[in-house]
C-alpha cells in the first residue's frame, strides 16, 4: 500500500473511532443538566445535539429536509476529499493525512445523523470567561476536521514546487554532441 493511503487510513480510522467511541461516552454519561466541570469556569462536558451544521447553522430547515442534504453535502467532500487523495504525490503526507482527518470528521458527523436526532457535541470551552461567552460545543470530529483543514493549509502555503526536470537537466548543444557544462562551455 503506497505510504499516501497508509496515513489518510491510519489517521482516518483512529480519528473515526476516537470520535464514536467519545459520542457513545457522553450519551452515557452526560445530559444537558448533568455535566462534568473539567477545568471550572473554562471547560466542560456538557451533552448537546446539533440538528444543523457547524455552529449550528441550519438547525431551522425542516426536518426532513436535513438528512438529505447534508448527505448529500458530506458525500459530495468525501468525494473530493477521494480525489485529492488519488492525486497527492507519492511523498507527501501532510495532504493525505489531512484528508484522512477531515474525512473522519465529516462521515463521523455523518454517522451521528443516521443514529441519532442529530451530531452528539460534548466539549464546552468558555472562550471569553470575563463576558461568560462559550464557544459552540463541538466533538471529537469537529476537531478533526478543524486539525486536517490547518493541515491543509499548511500543506498549500509550505509545499514546495517539484523542479521541472527539462529546466534542470543538461542538453545537448547539438546532435551527437555531450552535454555543455553549466557555464555554458
Amino acid at each position: 500500500m503506497p505510504k499516501k493511503y497508509l496515513v489518510a487510513s491510519t489517521l482516518f480510522v483512529l480519528a473515526f473511532a476516537l470520535d464514536q467511541a467519545t459520542k457513545v461516552m457522553a450519551r452515557a454519561a452526560l445530559s444537558p443538566l448533568h455535566y462534568i466541570d473539567v477545568i471550572p469556569g473554562y471547560l466542560e462536558l456538557r451533552y448537546a445535539e446539533n440538528t444543523g451544521i457547524a455552529f449550528g447553522l441550519f438547525n431551522n430547515l425542516p426536518s426532513g429536509l436535513k438528512l438529505p442534504l447534508f448527505s448529500f453535502i458530506t458525500l459530495v467532500a468525501v468525494g473530493i476529499i477521494i480525489h485529492l487523495l488519488r492525486h497527492a504525490p507519492a511523498p507527501a503526507i501532510r495532504l493525505p493525512a489531512a484528508l484522512g482527518l477531515v474525512l473522519a470528521g465529516a462521515l463521523g458527523n455523518l454517522a451521528d445523523r443516521f443514529h441519532w436526532p442529530g451530531v452528539v457535541d460534548f466539549i464546552r470551552v468558555q472562550a471569553w470567561p470575563p463576558a461568560g461567552y462559550y464557544w459552540p460545543t463541538f466533538n471529537v470530529a469537529d476537531i478533526a476536521i478543524s486539525c486536517g483543514i490547518a493541515l491543509l493549509i499548511i500543506d498549500t502555503l509550505f509545499a514546495r514546487e517539484p523542479e521541472d526536470e527539462a529546466t534542470t537537466a543538461p542538453t545537448p548543444s547539438s546532435p551527437g554532441e555531450p552535454p555543455a557544462a553549466p557555464d555554458g562551455t
